[in-house]
């Protein structure tokens, strides 16, 4: 994973330095947070059975939830993002292989096929992701990226910041842990990249999947 945010950004963003946390630790952290939203961000679907034709000439097939999602962090969906498998036996996942993928059409959730799986297949299966936001903003999934890195790195470095803290006869008392304003601005950030409304389509059908209250 190569991670919504590289560190550098990630730096200007939160205002983390290098005497904080080193390059490597951090992208660590980058790439934890780009997998969390990756989740945020998409459903899973496995085994699922694409329409398409299984004869020996087929190589197009199409899956029922689309846009097909970015699922290895890299703000772009390409052919890595959906797995094929042959079945020999349809009752037996023993017999399942891994076809390969040439191109994917992620608005239209076509996957094309190098090659045409034979006519002897049984079936044929994706693994996959879909997303509920026809157009994702990645220069705010980005930002938002730093803010759950920053706070991710914070929790575990600072879990033993206590809640309030005493000088003399004086009790301070923090009301939020510092870094959860890091978690704050990355949840308001989330909500701004899928607050709008979005028509969702569908093999099938068009549906309304989310609207702003949601």
């Amino acid at each position: 994973m190569t991670g919504y945010v590289s560190t550098t950004d990630c730096r200007t963003y939160t205002g983390l330095t290098s005497t904080d946390v080193s390059d490597n630790d951090l992208q660590s952290f980058i790439n934890l947070a780009s997998s969390m939203i990756v989740q945020d961000l998409s459903i899973s679907i496995v085994d699922e059975q694409p329409s398409g034709n299984v004869n020996g000439t087929n190589k197009t097939f199409e899956v029922s939830k689309y846009p097909i999602a970015d699922i290895n962090g890299d703000g772009t969906v390409s052919v890595g993002d959906v797995i094929m498998y042959q079945w020999t036996d349809d009752d037996d996942p023993s017999t399942r292989s891994t076809l390969t993928v040439s191109t994917i059409y992620p608005r239209d959730g076509m996957v094309v096929l190098s090659s045409a799986p034979a006519s002897t297949i049984q079936k044929v299966t994706a693994d996959y992701s879909y997303t509920l936001e026809n157009s994702i903003d990645w220069n705010l999934v980005g930002i938002a990226c730093s803010y759950l890195t920053a706070y991710l790195f914070c929790i575990k470095k600072f879990t033993v910041i206590p809640e309030s803290i005493s000088r003399g006869p004086i009790r301070f008392r923090y009301y939020t842990k510092p870094y959860n304003e890091y978690l704050s601005k990355y949840n308001e950030l989330m909500y701004l990249i899928k607050s709008t409304n979005h028509i969702k389509k569908t093999s099938n059908k068009m549906e309304l999947e989310r609207t702003e209250m949601d």
